[in-house]
């Protein structure tokens, strides 16, 4: 899988952003992008930084919905997972359901499946 940065961020990688952020947060968001580099799918990834989560989206520039939102778990705190609801399925507008992963591969294959849902990637 391919995944960049949002070009509207700046030069920086993904991987360059949160090395500098040299804490347990930041490697745990390393580990979580290079396993999502590992997955065989031809979809790409646009990563917008917010803080201390990742957002997902399908296109660049990022004025579409963050189709995926994820916040890096550390220690005993969970992977947070955030998937954008499509419209047509949407109890109201810009809905979003949310879950928690215990383990990286808990999290790549809930993100997975979240890319599916939000119906952000669909060709």
């Amino acid at each position: 899988m391919i995944i960049k940065r949002s070009k509207e961020q700046g030069t920086e990688t993904l991987e360059e952003f949160y090395r500098n952020w040299n804490s347990k947060l930041g490697q745990s968001m390393l580990c979580l992008i290079a396993r999502l580099k590992e997955v065989d799918d031809e979809r790409i990834l646009w990563g917008l930084t917010s803080h201390a989560r990742l957002c997902l989206l399908s296109d660049n520039p990022s004025a579409n919905y963050r189709h995926v939102i994820i916040t890096a778990g550390y220690d005993d705190k969970p992977y947070k997972i955030e998937c954008h609801v499509p419209p047509e399925q949407a109890p109201w507008p810009n809905a979003y359901i949310h879950g928690e992963a215990y383990s990286l591969d808990e999290a790549i294959s809930m993100i997975l499946a979240a890319m599916d849902k939000s119906e952000g990637w669909r060709t």
